[in-house]
Order: C-alpha cells, then structure tokens, then sequence
C-alpha cells in the first residue's frame, strides 16, 4: 500500500509546506524536507548471503514479475552477492570508464559553448550521477534522489535497487511492510529521477548462469586441491596393539604439520602421490569459457584484458568498445540528461542553465590528441581557427607567432663530421637528451678538451662519452622494441636486438674518434698559424658541442628508436603473416612536414611475400615517422609492387643506407653512416683499465663493506647435473633460460654447463658448481658490465658481467651464438686487471 504525501503530512499532524507545492524553484541553496527524504527512511535489513544457484536465479524473476507483488529483493541480493568477482569487475570498469573518461560540453540554441553550464556539470556529482546512470545499463532500472541543491555542490542519493520497484513506480523502505512510497506522485517531482525502463533487469542478468558457474567450479577446483594437492599417507604395521595403533595413526596426522614422526619398529610409511595430473584443465578451462561469456556481453570482445592471439585481434575488441559500445553508452547518457537532468536543474532555479542547452560529448576530443591536431592543421591551411579554443583544447598557452631569428649561429664543420639532412627530416618529437645524460656529457667533454690542451693521454675522457652515448642510443633502441621481454627465447627479437646494439657501441666509438679528431684540428688556429690559447680553443669547440652531443645525437637517438619500432613490428607482422594477414599498408604521418616521395607512398599496400617489401621497410630516412598498418584486403584493394616504391622513393633513396632490410643486417647504422673506420676498437678496449682510465677502486679496497657470498656445500661435482633445469633446445642442444638487467632472454646451454662444471674446475678449488646457483642474480643485478672483446669470426663483441661480495666476485661472460646470446662461462674473479677492462657499459657504483 502507497502513501499520498497529503496522507502522510496529515498523519503527524503537519500541514503540506507552500515551497514543496510548486514545481518549480525561486533559487538554489535547497534542501530536500526530511519527511520527503527517502533514503533516510530506507530501514537495514537482511541480505541473502548464502550460496547462489541457477534455482535462486529463476525464483527472483518469477518474483520480479509478479503482477499484483512484484518484488527485486532476491534479484538484486543475488547480484550484490555475485558483483565480488573480479574478472566481471574489470569489465564493468572497462565499459563504464570509456564513457566515464570522455570530454563533455554544455552548448547553447547557437551552438556555442555554455562555460558556466560546462563548469556546473564538471563537478564529482555529475561523475557519480553518470556512473549510477550507466550501472543501469548493467544491473537495470535505477532510482536517484537529490538531496540539497547549493551552487556546484549538488548531493545526490541512489536508491537501492532491492526497495525499489518501477513497475509500481513505489520505494519500500522496510521491506518486511507493505507500506511503500510512490515517487511520481508531484509531491517529489524535481527531488527524483528514474533511469531506465519499468521493466529492465539489466545486461547482468543474461549472465547471472556464467556467474554462478564460475564460482561453483572455482569452489570444487579448491577442494580438489584440498583432496590431491597433497599425497595420501598410509602405515603398514605388524602389531595389533590398539594403543600401538591409535599411536601411529596420531603420528600419522601429524606428519602433515611436521613432517616427521616416531613410530614402533616395524612399521612401514608410504606416501602415495595423486595422479590426477591434468585435471586442472577440466577447471581451468570452464572458468575461462565463462569469462568470455562474460567479456562478450559487457564489453564485445575477450581480448582487452586477456591475452590476445595478435594484436590486430585486440585493436578489433577495442573498436567494438570504443567506437560501438562506448558510443551507445554516451548517446544514452546525452538524452538522460537532456530530457531529465537540465529541465530539473531549470526548474531548481539554475540560471547557469537556459531552455534550448543541450548536453554533448564533442567528437573531436574522443580522438588521440595527435589525429586531431592532424584535423586541425588541415582545416588552418583554407581556414582561420581560434587561438583560445585551440589553447583550451590542446593545453598549450599560445602567446602569438614566433619571430624569425634573423642570425644562425656559426658552424665549425670539420672533414670528419657526419651532416645529417638535418632541414629535410621530419621532426619526430623524440628529444634524446636528458638532464643527466647532458650533465654527463658535458663534464666528461670539459675532461677530453683540458686533457686534449695538455697533451694527455685522452683514453679515460673518450672512454666514459663513448660508454655514455652508446647507453643512450641502446636505451632509444629499447624504447622502440616494445615487448621484447615477453617474446620466448626461441625468437628472431633477442638475437637482432643484441646484434643492433653491438652496432650501437660500434657506432658510438667511430663518432668518439671523430669527436676527438674534431676538436684536435682546433688546436691550432689555421688562420694565425698559431697554437690557440685554452679559452680560444674552448670557445671554438663549443660550437662543435651542439652537433656532436645534441643535434646529431638527437637524430642518431631518434633513428634507433623508429629502427626498433619498425624491426619489432616487421617480425611481428611476418609471423602473422599466414593467420591475420599478408597485407600491409604505407601510412605517412599525415602532416605538412611530410617529404613528397614519402607522401607518394601512402595508403598504397604491399604483400609481404614480395621480398623487396622488406627493403622498404620504415624508417626510410633521417627522422621517416612513417609506418607499416597491416592491412586486410577487400573488393578495392589494390596491391603494390615494392619495386615501384622504390622508383617512386627515387634514385637518393636506391643509393642511401635505407634501401636494404634492417632487420636481416640486424644494423641500426651502416659502415657508410659510420664517422670513422673503427678497426681500432678492439684494441682500445684492452687498454680500458677499471683503474687508469675510469678511476675505480680496486677489489680489495671495497670488498670489506659487502655481504658475503654463502655458496651451498651440499652441491658436489656428482650431483650439480639436478640443477640443470630445461627450458628449450637449440640446435638440438638443449638450454636452461636467464635474463639479465636489461631483460634481454639469456641461454646457457647443456655443452656449456657441463663444461663449465667438470671435475678437474672442482680440483682446483674454483668452485664453479657451488657459484651455478648464483647465475641468475649475477645477470640481473650485475656490479659491473663490461664489453671486453671482439670475436672477429661471430663479428659481435663478447661481454663480462661481475658481481662483487665480500668474500668473492664472479663473472659471467656472454656471447652470441647462432639465434641465442648465450653464456660462455663462469668463473671466480682471480686477476681483476685482465678481467676489469673494457668498455664500461654499467656500473652499480658499489
């Protein structure tokens, strides 16, 4: 039974209050009267918190749709109970948030925007009403009452689902009465809203069955881990003693806690280990099963929190969200609040808000900044666009144009300087130089250029910037080859990774020798035929300093960095060559920065089966920020041959470094990109010292303020084989896994463990089998990185990872084999200056 308000007021002895008899309101600062609040007379009662089952489920909707009593108590207490699950809760967040996290305006009858309208609704009220709103399209109909109205301050209250009933428009604030509240009668008209229909249970109710089942099969799947996670343990005794029994049967079920026990003599103990092996997948599978029936409903797809078969796939579930799904979600919230929310806020006395406002998510702002500046740029070519609303949008405070620089600073350009096309490349937004990085660089040129003026030797300076720049262009290179930590260890990545980096240190060493040749030709001053005095040496190399350590280094970075990217995508895609797609598509940038053969190529599509695709592969040039798109053919799909890419590139392109393959060179940079020959390098390397050229203490020094090393004794040159554990084969070898401090995938295989553990290692006191264990926190958290050597047949250079403790050091050296970096061996550090040398790539500082 409802009651009027009339009846109600008239029950306490109250008369009807004049300011609750009009619709609508002469100013803000409101509060809803206590008699009328319902949330504050909705009484706590029981929930059902017992365990739920398809029976339970049907029950509440017969319930639901009783004609004359229906009720969503045991509906909505069924829902609570099963919203704990936590796969069903990241969907949720997924639907809710992609309209949640979408820019909105207030637009007036002229289209412009409403500022003080806008303002009003970018408050957390709003955000509460839009997410109680879109958990309707979830769990249904939803009630909402407003409680106080003060300015941007508006309190809101959602009405629980389990009181209310929209079919008989009726709250039932104690469930255990028949007396109810009917919130369409005038008297709360402008305090409460109704989102959704009468009769709407939700999208959860379609896989409410999912629900139920994920959670009854997870509960058996840990009570059969109860039952055969642990094996079953028998006695066998002669006696037939009870006491003597009733002993071993004690001891028995104290094994289980201790994991010994006393028993009479006689008696045999058998552990009986369960061979239900693979049941796990009967589980495993059916709660996987239905988390995709429950990924499908909310959010169409499987793959945006699960791991995807490709990444096309996923890019497919992620459109269906964002340009399907989302996209119904924002039109419903738009007439919610058009046709309920800004006629109440009106009528609330609201003067932000005038009749003809409309609500809108603009379309322009649910696109990545960067395409819609690409939109922006275009419309500015023919037409003027608004500096305020392009600052407002972008986030950029726009003081005017730039002025022109009327003078260009002076260029010292010397034989061995590499000039890129600097004016011709596409500026690509990487800036390479960090706060460290330029703090580094500077103090160690201020070494090379005092050491240089004193005619000193210049290893130690030439080391750390060579050291220096090589860290920064492997660390672009790792930036650009995203995933490369999750691949397996039987993949192309690793190799061509650790391949390009080498080329890196190659690189970084034939531009320290142009650097030092540089500035050593600024000693004398060519013109006086004099020798400069330090402050006119300095002065004359600092205008070098901006292209060796920022300008080029700049353009260096960001080809390492777009090299990565495109040898990571080609791999990727060439794998998915046979199940996605064979098709790939050029896309430029889509800018007026972008070079016209470049521009020639876009949008056309080439197979991957044409070899020559892979020579045209992006980067195409000195800052190229064009790409690959795999592409899927239709009836207007016309494929390329890449050889007329190629003509259309032109001859500039056929002759440059670009025209190959990058990842079968496995080569960020060319010989020809080069500085300089570096045939020389291996020999600086072994002139390296960690003493004379880097200023490190020696062992001895710093060992006493380590930890010690605890090596295991129990582990003998008989049994140390039982630590090889397999995870794969290489050329029929097979391997144990590892990764280092970069992450990189690291292999030691069974030849070389063997080898490494053999008796006469044990004869001579090095201990190699008590320091295997010890491996994996050497790679990575190593003390000391260095690059030690060239192995002139592989052509890559060897590496040397040292750990330091009180009582021992270890090294470790790497190399590469023929798909894998693998170990080479291992060993106690005996003579530090024949294994402290090198290029020092890391150093822990210890």
């Amino acid at each position: 039974m409802t009651i009027p308000h009339k009846e109600r007021y008239a029950r306490i002895g109250r008369k009807l209050p004049k300011a609750i008899q009009s619709s609508r309101s002469t100013g803000k600062g409101r509060e809803i009267e206590n008699m009328k609040n319902i949330v504050d007379q909705i009484v706590n009662q029981f929930k059902d918190r017992s365990r739920k089952n398809i029976k339970k489920w049907r029950n509440s909707l017969l319930l639901a749709d009783l004609p004359e009593k229906p009720r969503l108590t045991a509906y909505h207490d069924l829902l609570d109970d099963l919203m704990t699950d936590g796969h069903l809760i990241s969907q949720m967040e997924l639907r809710e948030n992609s309209t949640l996290n979408a820019e909105f305006e207030i637009r007036n009858q002229q289209g412009k925007i409403n500022e003080e309208g806008t303002k009003l609704f970018r408050q957390s009220w709003f955000y509460k009403f839009m997410k109680e709103a879109l958990l309707r399209i979830l769990r249904g109909t939803k009630i909402i009452e407003f409680e106080s109205f003060n300015g941007n301050k508006i309190k809101i209250n959602t009405i629980p689902q389990r009181n209310a009933v929209p079919t008989l428009k009726t709250i039932f604030p104690d469930l255990s009465k028949e007396d109810g509240i009917r919130y369409d009668d005038p008297y709360y008209e402008n305090w409460v809203i109704q989102i959704g229909e009468d009769k709407e249970l939700g999208i959860l109710n379609n896989i409410v069955p999912n629900l139920i089942w994920k959670r009854n099969v997870a509960q058996s799947w840990a009570e059969f881990c109860e039952r055969f996670g642990l094996p079953m343990i028998t006695a066998t005794t002669n006696s037939t003693d009870p006491k003597i029994i009733d002993n071993i049967d004690y001891m028995l079920s104290k094994i289980a806690q201790a994991s010994r026990g006393v028993f009479p003599k006689g008696t045999e103990i058998e552990f009986k280990e369960a061979n239900r092996t693979d049941a796990y997948q009967v589980y495993d599978k059916f709660i996987e099963r239905n988390n995709n029936e429950i990924s499908e409903a909310i959010v169409g797809g499987t793959m945006l929190t699960n791991n995807g078969s490709s990444r096309s796939q996923s890019e497919v579930h992620e459109r269906n969200l964002d340009k399907r799904l989302a996209v119904a979600d924002k039109r419903f919230i738009m007439f919610l609040v058009n046709d309920e929310l800004i006629p109440l806020l009106i009528n609330q006395g609201y003067k932000e808000l005038k009749e003809g406002d409309v609500f809108v998510f603009p379309k322009g702002l649910d696109l990545d900044l960067d395409k819609f500046w690409k939109i922006v740029q275009g419309i500015s070519k023919e037409y003027e666009v608004e500096q305020e609303w392009i600052t407002k949008t972008f986030g950029v405070p726009i003081l005017g144009k730039k002025k022109s620089q009327s003078q260009q600073p002076n260029k010292v350009v010397s034989s061995y300087l590499n000039m890129y096309p600097i004016s011709k490349c596409c500026p690509s937004g990487i800036t390479a130089a960090s706060k460290s990085f330029t703090r580094l660089i500077n103090q160690y040129y201020n070494e090379l250029l005092d050491l240089l003026w004193n005619k000193k030797n210049t290893l130690s300076a030439t080391a750390k910037i060579h050291a220096l720049e090589a860290k920064e262009l492997i660390s672009g290179l790792h930036k650009g080859w995203t995933g490369r930590t999750s691949v397996a260890y039987n993949t192309p990545d690793h190799l061509a990774m650790r391949m390009m980096e080498f080329n890196l240190i190659e690189f970084a060493a034939s531009k320290t020798e142009a650097r030092l040749a540089s500035l050593s030709e600024l000693l004398v001053d060519k013109e006086k035929f004099n020798i400069r005095s330090f402050s006119d040496f300095k002065a004359e190399a600092e205008k070098v300093t901006e292209d060796f350590n920022k300008t080029y280094l700049e353009t260096e970075y960001n080809l390492s960095v777009a090299t990565a990217q495109g040898a990571a995508q080609q791999i990727r895609f060439l794998e998915e060559k046979d199940t996605v797609t064979n098709l790939v598509m050029y896309q430029t940038a889509g800018d007026s920065k972008v070079r016209s053969e470049h521009q020639a190529l876009d949008g056309l599509v080439f197979d991957l089966n044409d070899d020559e695709t892979l020579d045209i592969w992006t980067p195409n040039g000195y800052g190229c920020r064009c790409e690959f798109l795999q592409h899927f053919q239709d009836n207007n799909t016309v494929v390329s041959k890449a050889s007329t890419a190629k003509n259309l590139l032109g001859d500039k392109f056929k002759k440059s470094p670009f025209n190959s393959n990058r990842l079968k060179s496995q080569k960020v940079f060319t010989e020809d990109q080069y500085y300089t020959d570096t045939n020389k390098i291996a020999a600086k390397l072994n002139k390296m010292s960690f003493d004379k050229v880097y200023n490190l203490d020696s062992y001895s020094v710093f060992k006493q303020r380590l930890n010690s090393l605890k090596l295991d004794a129990s582990i003998t040159k008989d049994n140390i084989k039982e630590l090889f554990n397999g995870d794969g084969k290489s050329n029929g070898s097979d391997f144990m896994g590892f990764s280092d401090y970069l992450k990189r995938k690291v292999i030691l295989k069974k030849s070389v463990f063997d080898g490494n553990t053999k008796s006469n290692y044990t004869k001579k006191n090095e201990l190699r089998h008590q320091l295997f264990p010890h491996l994996k926190s050497v790679l990575t958290s190593p003390d000391e990185v260095w690059i030690y050597g060239y192995d002139k047949k592989a052509a890559t250079f060897l590496t040397r990872y040292i750990s330091f403790y009180n009582n021992h050091a270890i090294v470790v050296q790497l190399g590469l084999g023929d798909i894998h970096i693998e170990i080479k061996g291992w060993q106690l550090l005996k003579d530090e200056k024949s294994k402290r040398k090198g290029l020092l790539l890391y150093n822990s500082n210890k």
